[in-house]
């Protein structure tokens, strides 16, 4: 995880928004100005439960680990209906 203990550490960092049409699931990638590199990734993914209905899963991924570990933080519920493409 991101060592919240900073109270000494002064950040530069920028959001480059991730415009996907369609089924893709990024949302944001959180930007170090400083080292000049992408440190996390906000993604949303479309979530299919059977019996259940459709769900938006939120989560992250850190550069620490090359972005391969799920760090959810909340589901939303959307209904049984298909929910439409991004940006339609």
């Amino acid at each position: 995880m991101i060592d919240t203990n900073c109270s000494d550490q002064q950040f530069n960092l920028s959001i480059i928004e991730n415009r996907v049409s369609g089924y893709g699931e990024k949302i944001f990638d959180l930007y170090d100005e400083e080292s000049e590199k992408i440190i996390a990734k906000f993604h949303v993914r479309r979530e299919n439960r059977p019996l259940d209905g459709y769900w938006f899963n939120f989560h992250y991924h850190l550069a620490q680990d090359q972005f391969e570990t799920h760090y959810e933080f909340a589901d939303i519920y959307w209904s049984k209906d298909t929910p439409p493409k991004w940006m339609s």
